[in-house]
């Protein structure tokens, strides 16, 4: 159980989830000085940082290992129809929603480790890796 669920469930009783998570995001802007979305992108940085030392030997010995915020925003805008600011807590950690994330930030490549080899399901795991951690840091 999710803190956001924990608190619909005992301060938001009555209230729809949506609600409540429109709410937690309101109060989250003026407490963190930060919107969701950057929370949400944040997340994917946090995950990369982790990942880091498994991706560098995947890249050449000089290669750049980043990921792209502007491609990241693209393909949830554009290809998923969704933004963190405007979907729901449960529709961005849903299992589905992140499966389709996943494939789609491969398709784009948004995340880019320079000089890699990777074949293309092994890049795709990669990025399912980094999905699977970001969620746990966007999960509150």
């Amino acid at each position: 159980m999710t803190f956001l669920d924990a608190l619909s469930s005992i301060v938001f009783t009555g209230i729809p989830t949506n609600a409540s998570y429109d709410l937690l995001k309101l109060v989250w802007k003026s407490w963190r000085k930060q919107s969701w979305e950057e929370y949400y992108l944040d997340s994917f940085k946090k995950a990369l940082d982790l990942e880091r030392p498994v991706l560098e030997k995947y890249g050449s010995r000089d290669g750049v290992i980043i990921l792209d915020r502007e491609r990241l925003l693209l393909v949830l805008r554009q290809n998923l129809a969704s933004t963190p600011q405007f979907s729901t807590y449960r529709q961005l950690i849903a299992d589905d929603f992140l499966v389709q994330l996943a494939n789609q930030l491969s398709a784009h490549e948004v995340l880019i480790i320079g000089g890699h080899n990777l074949s293309s399901d092994g890049y795709a795991h990669i990025v399912q890796n980094l999905v699977k951690h970001a969620r746990e840091f966007c999960t509150i």
